[in-house]
């Protein structure tokens, strides 16, 4: 018999069918020890790697937040840098720049993130770094802000050098001794851009070479053998090795004959005025005496003249 406030189902799949007899006890269901431990350390695992993954997560974002597009802030401001020379045979690279106060750098050589540096309170910073291979690199940087997220300006300009540490070679053109005038133009080669100079009887002599490497260097020769030694910069700095070499001056003919040799000349400009002055005063004398012979024998006939047509005086 159903107690009072029992409800019959209607549901007809839970209706008694014929033939099968239901129990109206509920089922029992058992769970050993075993499994509930085994499900806590699953989700044990589970909460550590999530917490793992979260750490992970916020160091890349840490350490690599300023090199990713999306944290770069256009509010910070670029640095600026200063040009550096065109050609270095310097190993250490020196860069000076400006940003906002007391704001990091860092510093990228050919794309790589090379060194940082820290602008001091009126926003001006160096940076430094080495360089080892000859190839041309560009530099440029940006400002960093860094917290939790770290966050980078645009890039700063790019400035550029090139390091060369390798001397330039020279090749002179056969000289030949020289007899007409004492301007000499000395000849060649050399295996890069670079600057010429010539040191002859310790005067400096130079010239840049063209474009196609030939050069020409014009010195000035005295009388007799003229020493001089030739050498290259290039424009990193380097300086090549020196050659030596010899061009005779002989001064020129006078009259076409032989040449004169340097004693039969004056030896100094003092004799040479004496020289003219004794010449001039010997012509100067040769005209008073002709004048002087002219003017008697004018003197002379005139008195003649005028004694002949002079009548006598009788006493």
């Amino acid at each position: 018999m159903l107690p009072e406030n029992a409800q019959v189902n209607q549901n007809p799949q839970f209706q008694p069918q014929p033939g099968i007899v239901r129990s109206n006890t509920p089922p029992t269901y058992t769970r050993s020890l075993g499994s509930t431990r085994s499900n806590t350390s699953s989700l044990f695992i589970t909460l550590l790697l999530i917490i793992l993954a979260i750490a992970l997560c916020g160091g890349a974002i840490y350490l690599f937040g300023g090199r990713l597009g999306p944290f770069e802030s256009v509010t910070l401001t670029a640095p600026t840098l200063q040009p550096l020379p065109q050609f270095t045979n310097q190993t250490a690279i020196i860069i000076n720049g400006t940003t906002s106060n007391n704001a990091d750098v860092i510093f990228y050589v050919n794309g790589v993130e090379t060194v940082t540096a820290r602008a001091d309170n009126s926003g001006e910073f160096v940076g430094q770094f080495t360089i080892e291979e000859e190839k041309r690199y560009l530099i440029n940087a940006v400002t960093l802000q860094q917290n939790i997220v770290r966050y980078r300006s645009t890039y700063s300009n790019t400035v550029e050098t090139i390091f060369d540490k390798t001397a330039p070679l020279i090749t002179v053109n056969k000289l030949t001794d020289q007899t007409i005038g004492n301007r000499y133009s000395i000849t060649g080669r050399v295996s890069e851009k670079a600057k010429i100079s010539v040191d002859l009887r310790g005067n400096l002599a130079e010239a840049n070479s063209n474009l196609d490497g030939t050069f020409t260097v014009a010195v000035s020769l005295t009388p007799g053998g003229n020493n001089y030694s030739i050498y290259a910069t290039d424009l990193a700095g380097n300086k090549g090795s020196i050659e030596k070499g010899l061009v005779s001056y002989t001064i020129p003919s006078i009259g076409g004959g032989t040449s004169v040799k340097p004693s039969k000349l004056p030896n100094s400009a003092g004799e040479l005025a004496k020289s003219t002055q004794a010449e001039f005063i010997t012509v100067l004398l040769g005209i008073f005496a002709v004048v002087g012979l002219l003017g008697y024998n004018a003197f002379s006939s005139v008195l003649w003249i005028v004694q002949k047509h002079t009548p006598n005086r009788e006493d």
